[in-house]
């Protein structure tokens, strides 16, 4: 893709040695296979319990799934509360993954341990 900028200031340039020409700048089109991967940002964990609450944001129309389950809501802005079953006591892997509609994933992994 090449940008043509037409300057208004001719004779501005062609005084400072420029000639009154044309400058083109070369940009770089944008690569739709290096498209950034989909929000995913976690809170801590909080225990309530032996049940584990798993809070973050994503975007609004991503899937998200904790552990490989589902988050059955996202809400509109992206954010999303969800409640492990409950867990016996010991340390615990949390892996959370979203996904966009286009396919694009990333996993945010975390732990807790319940007492």
């Amino acid at each position: 893709m090449v940008v043509v900028v037409a300057l208004s200031l001719a004779a501005y340039f062609a005084s400072a040695g420029f000639g009154g020409r044309t400058i083109a700048a070369e940009a770089a089109a944008p690569d739709p296979s290096s498209a950034p991967p989909p929000l995913l940002l976690l809170q801590e964990p909080v225990l309530h319990g032996r049940i584990v609450e798993v809070r973050g944001r994503s975007w609004p129309n991503a899937t998200v799934m904790v552990n490989g389950l589902s988050v059955p809501a996202i809400f509109p802005d992206g954010s999303f509360r969800y409640f492990m079953p409950a867990l016996p006591a010991g340390s615990h892997a949390i892996t959370v993954t979203a996904q966009t509609a286009a396919g694009d994933t990333k996993t945010v992994r975390s732990s807790v341990v319940v007492q």
